[in-house]
């Protein structure tokens, strides 16, 4: 243990972010939660825009399978042409329903019953987690953590762990979609060929 460190008498453990302003500048403190939150806008960003070109192309591609399908019945006069276009649009779909899930808003249903301030106080920054509080309960926990510092920096802190959180699982969803696009793409061309020329 850190001779700077506390315990707390309560729960007797090593209290973290105790001291911060003492030990680091004010500024290098300020700097590192800026930094972290604009990387985190900016990744959300990035994903919302690469979930965005997923769902457009597999919009324009299902429009034109589609227009190709009702021209002069084609699937009658060239049955061949059915297998690759029936794998195009199970992986195309399914690709589309990756990038959706990406870009999908999920909030937290915050537990029913009485609300647990001293709970509430350890992550009020998330709206989803002060929803349910009534103006005075959420004024009165948004003072105490302003009011310690150790409290104010973990709020900090478990904010942008839960943001990383989310941001995994975004681009999880991601990857899953263009990985899929892409195999389903290169199959669908390698069906059609060999459809044409077997």
């Amino acid at each position: 243990m850190q001779p700077h460190q506390l315990i707390d008498e309560k729960e007797g453990r090593v209290r973290k972010f105790q001291g911060l302003e003492k030990k680091i500048p004010n500024s290098a403190t300020q700097t590192f939660f800026r930094t972290n939150y604009r990387n985190h806008i900016n990744q959300r960003a990035i994903a919302a825009n690469k979930a965005n070109i997923m769902i457009s192309v597999n919009a324009i591609l299902f429009s034109v399978v589609i227009s190709i399908l009702s021209y002069q019945n084609i699937p009658e006069t060239k049955p061949f042409i059915l297998l690759p276009i029936v794998l195009f649009l199970v992986t195309g779909l399914t690709s589309l329903i990756c990038a959706v899930l990406s870009i999908r808003p999920k909030v937290t249903t915050p537990p029913e019953g009485p609300i647990d301030l001293e709970a509430a106080k350890r992550n009020v920054v998330f709206f989803g987690n002060f929803v349910r509080m009534d103006l005075e309960q959420y004024e009165a926990a948004v003072d105490a953590v302003l009011r310690d510092g150790e409290l104010l920096y973990g709020n900090m802190a478990r904010d942008l762990y839960f943001l990383g959180q989310v941001l995994d699982k975004k681009y999880r969803y991601l990857t899953m979609s263009y990985n899929i696009f892409m195999v389903g793409f290169v199959a669908t061309v390698a069906t059609f060929l060999l459809a044409i020329f077997i």
